[in-house]
């Protein structure tokens, strides 16, 4: 997974690496012993399919603001469970 010779959106870079399939393979190399440990020669073997630069910059802005959405909507899940607990101690007083 050496990337000298390609540009690459380093916010692409940082959804990829938080993929299931990155995942799957760093989880495949890595060592157990006392500790799980995976080492960077080995993960730099992992294959990474990486579109031209226009398509990463297109696929991370779009995670980005799926990223915001997911945000937005735990704030205002976690504002609804704060009422609902406000009105059902309302409603035992």
């Amino acid at each position: 997974m050496a990337f000298e010779t390609i540009n690459i959106d380093v916010e692409f870079l940082y959804y990829f690496m938080q993929s299931s399939y990155f995942q799957k393979e760093v989880e495949r190399i890595v060592t157990e012993g006392t500790m799980k440990t995976a080492y960077l020669r080995d993960i730099n073997h992992i294959k990474c399919p990486i579109p031209d630069l226009d398509r990463q910059k297109e696929i991370s802005n779009l995670l980005s603001v799926l990223s915001l959405k997911e945000d937005v909507e735990k704030q205002l899940l976690q504002k609804y469970q704060i009422q609902k607990q406000y009105l059902l101690r309302q409603m035992f007083i």
